[in-house]
């Protein structure tokens, strides 16, 4: 800060400088000292300011100043009275951010109960650097808490939101209510219950254990292609039953004598408590020298057996008179709530030779299906 001293010789000194100085100094004068005080550096108690520009860059007035002078990049005197070139730090010498604060929390205050009054931080997606959401050059997000007197919509006070502005108009991506009943709000402001969702909604399935803590979750079952909820004990189709199928096209055999697993026919999944309906149908023929078996394991417990069939014949040809392929079997099973694994097995039995079972898919698809 610049100070000037002002000097002024009262009239008794001038009296006596007549008598003892020359003539030349005996009339009055005023003597003016230019000092500059404070320091630019040093620590201060404290420091009050209109305006503070902070940053190498403001020193330069030129390219700096604030309105109504004129320079290059004018900041506004009405509506700015702090402007930071760097980043700024709250409780540490280090930010990471523009802002950082550390070992604390921010404070976003409605204030009184006024009109328009809100917590709200804005994030801008598109813009200049310098306008606001809610213009036509700008894009991004509003994440707002509503005053006590807010009244742009007075449904929406105390309530928690975020919205989009995409540079026309608001959509409502997200909303809470404040009271009792807490319902959140996806695509609407008016939840209706707990969760609202204004569309469609996919449900996936992470492999959640249906207990009564978890009772009341839906799911998809991609296997089933149903939807299915948790009644506390166990995962049960909505609206219609549960079906799992496999379905293979491809052309196998087997030439063991002890029972193994036919590529494909295989289900695992999650079952309520009661009866499920097993169908397996293939067609199967052998080379004439052996007989051929099947049979169906649940949780690799056997519930049926085709007993030393024997079908004969060329690729492709083998099937009855209607048509159907020789191999069809059909048995309920009951089980307890909880994952289960249903297959087929197939085996031979020689008299003679290396004969083998084959599987023609790809003429008639082998078919492993599982109802409850």
């Amino acid at each position: 800060m610049k100070k000037r001293w002002f000097f002024c010789f009262p009239i008794p000194l001038i009296i006596i400088s007549g008598i003892f100085l020359p003539s030349a100094f005996s009339a009055s004068e005023t003597i003016t000292i230019s000092t500059y005080y404070p320091a630019p550096y040093g620590v201060y108690e404290e420091l009050r300011a209109q305006r503070v520009a902070i940053g190498e860059d403001y020193l330069d007035g030129s390219q700096y100043c604030w309105s109504p002078n004129t320079c290059t990049e004018q900041i506004n005197a009405t509506t700015t009275d702090l402007v930071v070139q760097g980043n700024v730090g709250i409780g540490t010498v280090m930010p990471a951010q523009k802002l950082h604060i550390y070992k604390g929390g921010m404070i976003l205050d409605a204030g009184e109960s006024t009109s328009s009054g809100q917590a709200a931080l804005n994030m801008i997606t598109e813009g200049d650097g310098e306008k606001d959401l809610n213009e036509a050059s700008t894009k991004g997000w509003h994440l707002a808490a509503r005053g006590a007197g807010y009244t742009g919509d007075a449904t929406q006070q105390n309530d928690f939101g975020l919205w989009f502005w995409n540079g026309t108009s608001w959509f409502s991506r997200m909303f809470i209510e404040h009271n009792n009943t807490g319902n959140m709000g996806i695509g609407t402001t008016t939840p209706r219950a707990k969760l609202h969702v204004a569309g469609e909604a996919v449900i996936g399935n992470s492999g959640l254990a249906c207990t009564n803590t978890t009772a009341g979750a839906m799911r998809y079952n991609s296997g089933s292609k149903t939807m299915q909820y948790c009644d506390g004990a166990r995962w049960d189709s909505i609206g219609q039953p549960a079906i799992y199928f496999e379905d293979r096209y491809n052309d196998v055999s087997t030439g063991s004598v002890n029972f193994v697993d036919m590529p494909g026919m295989s289900i695992t999944n999650d079952f309520a408590a009661g009866n499920i309906y097993i169908s397996f149908t293939g067609q199967i023929r052998d080379d004439g020298a052996t007989w051929n078996y099947q049979r169906i394991l649940v949780d690799n417990n056997e519930v049926y057996r085709t007993y030393k069939q024997d079908f004969t014949g060329a690729y492709c040809s083998n099937h009855d008179a209607l048509g159907f392929p020789p191999v069809s079997i059909n048995v309920v099973k009951p089980v307890a709530a909880g994952r289960h694994t249903i297959k087929v097995q197939w085996r031979i039995e020689r008299d003679s030779g290396s004969g083998k079972a084959y599987q023609d898919g790809a003429c008639s698809p082998r078919q492993l299906i599982v109802i409850q």
